[in-house]
């Protein structure tokens, strides 16, 4: 199911549930059942072998998407990822699903490195931006050396 938030330009949908707090502070208007795909199976079906720059902001389910790229990812097929993730030591605010940080370091194998992070799509390189520690998410982006 998807949840339609009822915040500006519904910019909260997710595919998840919120935790109460978020719910509270969100809201949803009203669920719509939509069809999923395997992200790695399209990609084969439109033949497509390697991602040269994956971003990611699928409101808590980031981590679940990348690892359906797994075989893309271990096979080094996968230059740049940039994912949105909830903060370690922060609440989750989803329900049922785990996006933090360190689960996309312990995922990821060692050649992929993390180059920078921050708040926004705007990442510079080897800079780790101060994000304001109210903020439950931010941006990383992690670089595979052996490309």
């Amino acid at each position: 199911m998807f949840n339609l938030s009822d915040n500006k330009d519904k910019v909260s949908s997710s595919m998840h549930e919120f935790s109460k707090k978020y719910k509270n502070h969100v809201g949803f208007s009203k669920k719509i059942k939509i069809k999923t795909i395997n992200l790695a199976s399209h990609l084969e079906t439109q033949n497509i072998d390697f991602i040269d720059e994956y971003i990611s902001d699928a409101e808590g389910h980031d981590l679940t998407i990348l690892k359906s790229l797994e075989e893309f990812v271990f096979t080094n097929r996968v230059k740049k990822i940039q994912c949105e993730v909830t903060r370690n030591n922060k609440s989750n605010p989803h329900l049922n699903t785990n996006n933090y940080e360190e689960s996309f370091d312990k995922f990821l194998p060692p050649q992929y490195k993390k180059i920078c992070s921050g708040w926004g799509s705007l990442l510079t390189v080897g800079k780790f931006d101060d994000v304001p520690s109210h903020y439950e998410f931010m941006d990383v982006i992690w670089l595979n050396r052996m490309n």
